[in-house]
């Protein structure tokens, strides 16, 4: 196991789900299992050790996993949650990232997808798939009916970790140049990051930026 290994704690499913999910996921030199719960309840199971992704096994109809979804990350606040399930629904997948998720992965895709998405949501990516992508634009652009903070939640979720970084220092005043100190990454980096916020969150400049950003409490890094 690499030191710096993405620690991963297995949730859900059944025990055979878990112990072949465990079996994948170590297979990866660069992952850790450090625990399995059943019950979403990973606090006392993971020990010292805590979790950088939870993978939540869920094959309940959408109203049960997104209850177990809101348990799991009201306990798990800071980590990442990632969803695997065979429920092939493109809505139920919109509404699983609005409660929090980083991503949903369904099960009839291969094993390197999977840790494909580990890896990713584990470097701050949000990992759904176009359909699911399309849906919620689309959602955010023609949908009357729902109120306007689920519309920003929706626009919100799309962000990268590091474009919510990006966000929080153009807020308190750093140029590109300084983020790209700040954060360790190119100016060009930078601007490329800014355009995919300008627009993901539908904002016009920089000032328009961090006046969303206050009034939505993204002034501030993860």
């Amino acid at each position: 196991m690499a030191i710096d290994a993405i620690r991963v704690l297995i949730a859900g499913g059944t025990t055979l789900g878990r112990a072949g999910l465990r079996r994948l996921v170590e297979g990866d030199a660069q992952m850790h299992v450090i625990a399995e719960s059943s019950d979403l309840s990973p606090a006392d199971d993971a020990g010292a050790e805590t979790p950088d992704i939870v993978l939540l096994d869920i094959d309940d109809a959408p109203a049960v996993l997104l209850r177990q979804l809101e348990s799991a990350r009201g306990r798990n606040a800071e980590r990442s949650i990632l969803v695997l399930t065979s429920a092939r629904d493109p809505e139920m997948a919109r509404r699983v990232v609005l409660a929090g998720a980083r991503g949903v992965v369904f099960k009839d895709r291969s094993p390197e997808h999977l840790l494909t998405a580990l890896r990713k949501v584990h470097e701050g990516e949000l990992w759904i798939d176009r359909l699911t992508s399309a849906r919620l634009i689309a959602d955010i652009a023609v949908d009357r009916g729902r109120g306007e903070s689920d519309r920003e939640r929706a626009k919100i979720a799309l962000l990268t970790r590091r474009e919510r970084d990006v966000v929080a220092l153009v807020s308190v005043g750093l140029n590109n140049k300084a983020i790209a100190i700040r954060l360790g990454i190119s100016d060009t980096t930078v601007r490329h990051h800014l355009t995919s916020i300008f627009a993901k969150l539908d904002v016009p400049d920089r000032l328009a930026l961090v006046v969303y950003a206050f009034q939505r409490n993204l002034a501030r890094p993860l």
